[in-house]
């Protein structure tokens, strides 16, 4: 009977699919901790898988593969195809160990990386000490050939013999101004402003000649006063007879001569003078000592009846120029 309600005859069941399943004790099997029912569900179970799995650790294997399986599964390989070139794994500290050798990878250490270096030591090495090194020797100067001294020693001489021919000429162009000359210059010129310059030197150097002589002529006058020389004491001193320190042209001193002004020049001129060895203050202190009032009176006692007054008089101008001199360092 055809129609809505005919009844369509039932399918036959198909067989259920079986997956290839490797064979007993291959390393690639399921574990039986994991899967528990995976032997006996296996057991005496037949598949026809295209490819077939081979045991590393088994001495026998399987049948090979069927003609015609793009696949095959050898032992150490993977699955490839033979038109697909093998890539080849990296290899991480060390080959990888095929499925068919007992090598294991060593076990990394912690405090190792990809550079392997030795773990720090917990008591540093203590540096080695270097040897102690010897001073340098004193370099010594050689001695010089005798070509050189003998070059050496003309030199000087030479020139010793130039400064004493530059002292004669300049000797000469003195002498020359000093008798009313006028030096000339190379061309034969006259030559004012180096006359002129000799001129003034000349002039200098006679006055300070004439203040050196002063000076050592007052210093003299009074070691004969003090006893230095014994011939040439007298028993009475006049007032012109005591070394006053006051230049006179006529060489007798008077007493309106002995002023504060006049007393200052004289002691402070020979410090003008170049190469003066002594200073202002030595100067004003050594003056001090010798015209104390102290020291005075034995002067002021040897002098005649009649020029007591003067004297005294002239000291104590004397004796205020000091301290005006000694006041304004």
């Amino acid at each position: 009977m055809t129609g809505l309600w005919s009844r369509t005859p039932p399918r036959k069941a198909r067989p259920p699919k079986t997956s290839p399943s490797p064979s007993i004790g291959s390393p690639w099997a399921p574990s039986s901790s994991i899967y528990p029912n995976f032997q006996h569900e296996t057991a005496g179970r037949t598949s026809s898988t295209p490819f077939s799995l081979s045991s590393p650790s088994s001495s026998t294997s399987s049948a090979p593969a069927p003609q015609g399986s793009p696949y095959s599964w050898n032992s150490g390989s993977s699955l490839s195809s033979p038109g697909t070139p093998r890539r080849r794994q990296p290899e991480v500290l060390g080959p990888t160990p095929s499925p068919s050798s007992s090598y294991r990878l060593p076990p990394l250490q912690r405090s190792m990386g990809y550079l392997a270096f030795p773990p720090p030591s917990a008591s540093p090495s203590p540096p080695k000490s270097s040897p102690p090194m010897s001073a340098p020797a004193p370099e010594t100067t050689p001695p010089a050939p005798a070509d050189a001294q003998v070059d050496l020693a003309a030199e000087e001489k030479a020139r010793a013999l130039r400064l004493q021919q530059a002292e004669e000429a300049r000797r000469g162009e003195e002498a020359w101004v000093a008798s009313g000359g006028t030096l000339r210059d190379a061309h034969g010129r006259r030559d004012p402003v180096r006359t002129a310059a000799v001129r003034a030197e000349l002039a200098l150097r006679a006055w300070e000649a004439e203040a050196v002589a002063r000076w050592e002529a007052y210093e003299a006058a009074w070691r004969r006063l003090l006893g230095g020389d014994a011939d040439e004491v007298q028993e009475g001193l006049r007032f012109k007879d005591i070394p006053w320190p006051v230049s006179v042209p006529g060489g007798a001193v008077q007493p309106e001569d002995v002023t504060v002004s006049r007393v200052e020049e004289f002691l402070l001129e020979g410090l003008k003078v170049r190469g003066c060895p002594t200073t202002r203050r030595e100067r004003v202190r050594g003056a001090l000592l010798r015209w104390h009032p102290d020291k005075m009176t034995r002067v002021v006692g040897r002098v005649v009846d009649e020029d007591t007054e003067r004297v005294k008089e002239g000291v104590r101008v004397v004796t205020e120029c000091l301290q005006k001199l000694n006041e304004t360092r």
